[in-house]
């Protein structure tokens, strides 16, 4: 009866350490790819809701305002934030006659939020919410450059996160246009 000797002993351990670095190294690539896969579906997503939320905004809004204190803060239209008149709804999501509600749209270093002051007899949330907490910017720009005569406006959303040291990135457009005007 023969024994295992050592050199093939120390072959078979060979073989799995150069095995088991073979499986290491393909799952931690695989896992990376898979993280950074899920950062680009993260910033296209969060730029994709938050485009829906302003343009549908836009779109319920009866003018742009050039300026307007909302909630105790002061905003202006311009390229990189966005100052609107909406009319106010009640309950039954029916126009209310006369009365308005305001919200602005900007951007900080890492979020686009959206700040809103309803009228009394509004029933939407006031108050300044968070709309993408992956942002690197948000720019506007207007079909005219007077903020009463505006009736389209193009928004363009940048998200951007990063996976492993790589930054990814998303750019979204689109436009929108006031039909309560």
């Amino acid at each position: 009866m023969k024994g295992v000797t050592l050199i093939e002993t120390i072959i078979v351990i060979t073989i799995l350490a150069v095995t088991s670095m073979i499986m290491s190294v393909t799952f931690i690539t695989l896992w990376r790819v898979s993280q950074m896969n899920l950062s680009s579906f993260e910033t296209k997503s969060q730029g994709g809701i938050t485009m829906q939320k302003i343009a549908d905004t836009i779109e319920a809004s009866s003018s742009v305002l050039s300026s307007r204190a909302i909630n105790g803060a002061a905003y202006t239209t311009n390229e990189s934030s966005l100052v609107l008149q909406i009319p106010s709804i009640n309950s039954s999501s029916e126009i209310v006659a006369a009365a308005f509600d305001y919200a602005a749209f900007a951007a900080s270093s890492t979020e686009i939020f959206m700040d809103i002051e309803p009228s009394a007899s509004s029933v939407r949330p006031g108050g300044k919410f968070v709309l993408a907490n992956l942002a690197k910017d948000i720019n506007f720009r207007y079909n005219s450059s007077t903020s009463t005569d505006i009736t389209t406006i193009e928004i363009f959303i940048h998200t951007a996160k990063s996976s492993y040291g790589l930054d990814q990135i998303s750019t979204l457009s689109t436009v929108a246009q006031l039909k309560n005007k």
